[in-house]
């Protein structure tokens, strides 16, 4: 009878995340805020130990950028002892966050640890008692992308090795909402022969296929407010027979979107009662996006700057509490009436210009700066969709005001 393997996959980490754009929040919770990839890190290597695992795949993308701070190499280096102190092995690879060109690591790790070291696919077996039980298949980037597909290169090494798992970074073809890096085909995968694919690079959690089992985990903490919800790693025992999954959310902190319709309340400093019963409570911080839906009435009567005052006097209750929930953004939706503006053709001239212009030249200069360069992707099809959206609700909003 063949021995069993238990195993937890985890991916993009992105340790020491500077949390851009929240710079504003308090300071008594923006240090916790910066320290929450550290948190959930120690969360992710005390559940391993709580399962017992015999290894834990982490693929690409542990730190933020290629030039790691010590903090965070230290912190990972700690993590990884305390797992060698419970005979708990690690695979991992690095992508296009933490590729390997530019850096050189100042740690070194345990002997636990077993890195994927070039962009050649390669394999570590695992070994429990002398005996051989699984191949782990994997590459690191070398420089901050890999377009060419690597998944003719995973190859079964023995068929007496029961289990075979493939680490990849990478996307299928058809994404558009994030950069294409060492793109596939679904099918390709699926024909590849490997028992069980733990993906990374997407921070969204999906199951691409369950036989074989191809599983992107997402990110183990949200980092802004597209990353909202669960966030966390898979917990998975695979026999001869079956393989065996199980979610486990691990964020330290959570960032969820909240729509409120106040489009009935008559005084604005209803609003108070009103959002402070809809904040979410759980175990953990929050920070909220508030979408405040309003009638035509409220957004001509109501002063911008008197609702922002308003959730300054929520925060400051909200923050108060253990855990904590503060809202970090608000933005109001008003019923469209579009006649007005339609009718006028500078709002449609504005309008046109808004949805045809090209975004990516205007950050030409911006990319070609070597310094911001490291710090920044190219804007995805759906991020360039989201900044034309959101240019043209300022411009409603602002041609309603008049």
């Amino acid at each position: 009878m063949v021995a069993s393997i238990s195993f937890i996959h985890a991916a993009d980490l992105h340790l020491d995340s500077p949390f851009r754009g929240l710079q504003n929040i308090p300071s008594e919770i923006f240090q916790e805020i910066q320290e929450s990839t550290f948190t959930t890190l120690d969360k992710l290597i005390e559940r391993a130990i709580i399962h017992k695992v015999d290894f834990l795949l982490l693929v690409g993308d542990l730190y933020d950028n290629d030039n790691q701070s010590l903090k965070a190499q230290v912190r990972l280096r700690d993590a990884f002892q305390k797992l060698r102190e419970h005979n708990i092995q690690v695979f991992l690879s690095y992508g296009n966050h933490d590729y390997l060109n530019e850096h050189s690591l100042s740690v070194q790790f345990p002997d636990n640890v077993h890195m994927f070291t070039s962009e050649t696919v390669s394999y570590y077996p695992y070994n429990r008692k002398e005996e051989t039980l699984a191949h782990i298949y994997g590459f690191s980037y070398e420089n901050r992308a890999v377009h060419d597909s690597k998944v003719s290169d995973y190859q079964r090494i023995s068929e007496h090795v029961p289990y075979h798992i493939g680490l990849l970074h990478g996307s299928i073809t058809t994404n558009t909402e994030h950069d294409v890096y060492a793109p596939f085909h679904l099918e390709e995968l699926k024909n590849a022969h490997m028992d069980y694919w733990a993906l990374g690079h997407i921070h969204k959690r999906e199951v691409l296929s369950e036989s074989p089992p191809i599983i992107y985990p997402g990110n183990i903490q949200g980092r802004h407010r597209k990353e909202i919800g669960e966030k966390g790693c898979y917990f998975v025992e695979m026999n001869e027979f079956e393989v065996q999954k199980q979610f486990i959310s691990l964020e330290s902190i959570r960032f969820e979107k909240l729509e409120l319709d106040l489009s009935s309340i008559e005084f604005l400093h209803n609003i108070e009662p009103l959002v402070l019963q809809s904040l979410p409570q759980l175990d953990h911080p929050v920070l909220i996006e508030l979408i405040i839906k309003m009638n035509k009435q409220q957004f001509d009567s109501w002063e911008q700057s008197r609702i922002d005052e308003w959730i300054d006097i929520i925060n400051e209750i909200s923050i108060t509490k253990s855990p904590w929930v503060y809202i970090y953004r608000t933005s109001m939706q008003v019923p469209k009436n579009n006649q007005v503006m339609e009718d006028s053709p500078f709002f449609n001239m504005i309008k046109k210009q808004v949805h045809e212009v090209a975004i990516q030249p205007i950050l030409d200069e911006l990319y070609q700066n070597r310094q911001a360069r490291k710090y920044i992707n190219t804007l995805s099809e759906s991020e360039i969709n989201e900044i034309k959206q959101e240019a043209d609700q300022f411009l409603q909003d602002a041609f309603r005001k008049g």
